[in-house]
């Protein structure tokens, strides 16, 4: 009798209409929840195909129709240098409205649609993608209240922090910079503030789960939707729990199996061919206007088209899993709740239009077809796309790094003695005009001063004794810009911070002068966050090198008025940095200090890397250039990097 009610049951869409390809259902056989979900993951995933399609020709569009925007303005990029002069131009009001479109669109298609999607097939209907947005719009207006807007808020800025809950792709990467998670990690109480944020985060995520499922398929506020949700939690908190280890298992085999089973094998077979290809080697098919090939020549195509074969196939079968197990995460959260709100069906009509497996087949093998034409063009273009990079210039941050205390003479010594190409340090200028080398707004961290070099006199600064930030329990006097100069002179780049409240023109004016005093004008490059300083130094200036601080920036930075574009490392990405060198720019990366980063920044990535870890980052160096020639194409093409992908 059941299940002679599940055939009868007519799929409908939340505001009651029939679907146009539903309004005749034929009887189907039912069947149980996982095959239902092995039936219905290649629906989901070609929805969320689609969905990401037109998400990224709307990003594209939507990052055009900004850029013009700020060419419109006289500039160029929106960055934490220039944000200030942006908050109050006539721009704000329409790049946020193009954001706010974004946003939108990747809410009603990124979630929102998914959600409608695994709804109706739990039902037994097929919507179309445009009944699906249409809907998926129609009900966006639900959130236009307070507790709508905090959900969203929380989707958009909360989750991606807590890893927790349904957010959108366009910040699916938001996360906190690494140089501010090193502030909160060097205090206490900057952890305990930080850690009860994350937890109070992590618990509404938790309770209010069920949130958009009860806004869009049970058509309640926000404000009871959230309710209902930590209803839901409470009483079946024990299943819940039970279902998520489940899911987490099951992705972990299967992420252990490619990763660590399949690939790795793949990976030493190539990497077994046992082929030497000589420093300098260059593959030249076509000569004289014909073809011309040597064995070897052969056997160093074959091998570089297997390689990047090997890499591309990869990349493409991680994201076919990462979908495979977003979609049937949205399917068993949305079986979830219709089981909890008096709809616990245990059989489910069955998916009869995707039994196409032939013409599955025949997509995979022209798919693994179109990729092995794709790797044999980019190994006949090896020299292009996997040559051998230029090492990275590193930049020892603070002097010398952890190679001394911070910005110290000793430190530069230290850095010069290392190898490296420049230093970075920080100056401020004292209450009489004079400039001294310290990174705080005050002495108190260094000194136990609380005042700030401006509210001292150079006299006062003098007496200060700092202690060493090695550790040795050193107590050193703080440095000045004079003897940086005489330190560096003709021997290290220094790259000079203007730093804190006195980083303005007369700064510059004043560093200009001294600099040329001291004939160090090819030795030094003026950096700072303060565009609007470093725009009137190139403008004033313009034979004195100057470079852009940048915590995070939109728009054509390339095009920013300094000789270096200056990224931190959640702002650097291979596109940015490509752009930026097409200028004529030198592109540095900052703070990089994991290995990891080291890896990926050294490896041609960047042109300039500012690190505190300097003996790290020249073992990394070490081992980049130990690599062979299939590990360079492995490494390179790994990156996400728009001129392979």
């Amino acid at each position: 009798m059941e299940e002679k009610e599940e055939k009868e049951e007519k799929p409908q869409l939340r505001d009651g209409r029939i679907p146009k390809k539903a309004k005749k259902p034929k009887q189907r056989k039912m069947i149980g929840f996982p095959l239902l979900a092995f039936e219905a993951l290649p629906e989901i995933i070609n929805y969320m195909f689609v969905a990401a399609v037109i998400l990224g020709i709307a990003s594209m569009a939507g990052s055009w129709a900004i850029s013009k925007l700020l060419e419109m303005g006289g500039t160029f990029a929106i960055t934490t240098a220039n944000v200030k002069d942006f908050v109050t131009s006539w721009r704000i009001i329409p790049i946020l409205i193009v954001a706010l479109l974004l946003l939108i669109l990747n809410l009603i298609l990124g979630v929102f649609g998914s959600i409608y999607q695994c709804d109706d097939i739990l039902k037994g209907g097929k919507v179309s993608f445009g009944e699906i947005f249409l809907e998926a719009f129609d009900d966006l207006k639900r959130f236009l209240n307070p507790s709508g807007i905090a959900t969203i808020a929380y989707m958009v800025l909360g989750v991606p922090i807590v890893g927790f809950g349904f957010t959108i792709d366009l910040v699916d990467h938001l996360q906190i910079p690494k140089f501010i998670m090193s502030v909160v990690e060097s205090k206490w109480y900057f952890r305990a503030g930080y850690y009860l944020l994350f937890g109070f985060l992590l618990w509404k995520g938790i309770m209010h789960f069920f949130t958009l499922h009860g806004v869009l398929l049970d058509n309640l506020p926000p404000k009871e939707a959230k309710k209902q949700s930590s209803q839901i939690v409470k009483k079946n908190w024990k299943e819940l729990v039970i279902a998520f280890l489940l899911i987490f298992a099951a992705a972990t085999v299967i992420q252990y199996v490619v990763d660590t089973l399949i690939f790795p094998s793949l990976t030493a077979s190539i990497r077994d061919f046992g082929l030497i290809v000589p420093e300098g080697y260059t593959l030249l098919p076509f000569k004289d206007g014909g073809i011309q090939l040597s064995n070897f020549d052969l056997r160093v195509l074959g091998n570089r088209t297997l390689a990047f074969f090997y890499v591309i196939f990869e990349r493409l079968i991680m994201a076919g899993v990462d979908l495979m197990v977003s979609g049937y995460v949205i399917l068993k959260v949305t079986q979830l709740y219709r089981k909890y709100v008096g709809h616990p069906e245990k059989t489910y009509p069955e998916r009869p239009w995707i039994k196409k497996y032939a013409f599955r087949l025949l997509t995979v093998a022209l798919g693994a077809a179109a990729v092995l034409g794709i790797s044999f063009v980019l190994a006949l273009n090896f020299d292009i796309y996997a040559a051998d990079p230029v090492d990275p210039y590193l930049v020892a941050h603070r002097a010398g790094g952890y190679l001394a205390s911070e910005n110290s003479n000793e430190g530069l010594e230290k850095a010069i003695e290392a190898g490296t190409y420049g230093s970075e340090i920080d100056v401020q200028r004292t209450l009489d005009g004079k400039y001294v080398i310290n990174h705080d707004r005050t002495f108190q961290r260094l000194a136990g001063e609380s005042r700030a070099s401006q509210e001292m006199t150079f006299d006062e600064v003098m007496a200060l004794r700092i202690q060493d930030t090695t550790g040795s329990g050193r107590e050193i006097p703080v440095a000045t810009m004079e003897q940086m100069l005489d330190t560096i002179k003709g021997r290290h780049k220094l790259f000079i911070e203007l730093k804190g409240a006195t980083a303005d023109r007369q700064m510059a004016d004043d560093l200009v002068k001294m600099i040329r005093e001291k004939d160090c004008l090819e030795d030094v490059v003026l950096i700072s966050l303060d565009y609007d300083v470093m725009k009137y130094t190139k403008e004033t200036y313009p034979e004195f090198e100057t470079g852009v601080l940048l915590f995070a920036g939109f728009g054509e930075l390339e095009n920013l008025n300094c000789d270096y574009v200056m990224l931190s490392q959640e702002s650097a990405t291979p596109r940015r940095i490509r752009k930026i060198r097409e200028q004529g720019k030198n592109a540095v990366v900052w703070t990089v200090n994991d290995t990891e980063s080291l890896y990926t920044f050294l490896d041609g990535q960047a042109d300039y890397v500012l690190t505190d870890d300097v003996e790290q980052a020249l073992k990394v160096q070490e081992m980049l250039k130990m690599r062979t020639e299939i590990e360079r194409i492995m490494d390179y093409a790994a990156e996400v990097d728009p001129r392979i992908f």
